[in-house]
């Protein structure tokens, strides 16, 4: 968790470097930047975990992993589209905000993934919930 707010930490960098008008016209070594961030999310497991009531009833838990995937893959896109963004001849840096902006907001689609997991509610308002671990 440390290492994603590190990441954060780099993206919002990123962010302020680019709007400087000192740093524009070495916009293309912030795209090495990303692409090692585009890494580091790559090799990075994301450990999150499902609520169940019973062991006969997880059918949730592998749609729940599924859609952690989707959006870890979103945030993997966002980052190349960000660097070849960045590695166009005339950058469009409003379009450079608005992918740092998402990836900042919703901390590398982290935030999307934790609001789909806190939807989930027990039907027979059981209160012996278990929790299932897993990792993308």
């Amino acid at each position: 968790m440390d290492n994603l707010k590190y990441t954060l930490k780099k993206l919002k960098a990123i962010k302020l470097a680019m709007n400087v008008k000192k740093y524009r016209n070495e916009v293309y070594k912030l795209s090495i930047l990303v692409s090692e961030i585009h890494q580091e999310l790559k090799e990075t497991e994301l450990k999150y975990y499902a609520n169940y009531t019973t062991e006969n009833n997880q059918q949730h838990v592998n749609y729940y992993r599924q859609r952690a995937l989707a959006f870890k893959n979103k945030a993997l896109v966002e980052l190349e589209e960000l660097e070849a963004e960045l590695n166009k001849r005339n950058v469009n840096l409003a379009r450079c905000n608005v992918l740092l902006d998402n990836l900042i907001e919703t901390e590398l689609r982290m935030k999307d993934v934790e609001k789909l997991l806190s939807k989930w509610k027990s039907v027979n308002n059981n209160r012996n919930v278990k929790r299932n671990y897993f990792t993308v």
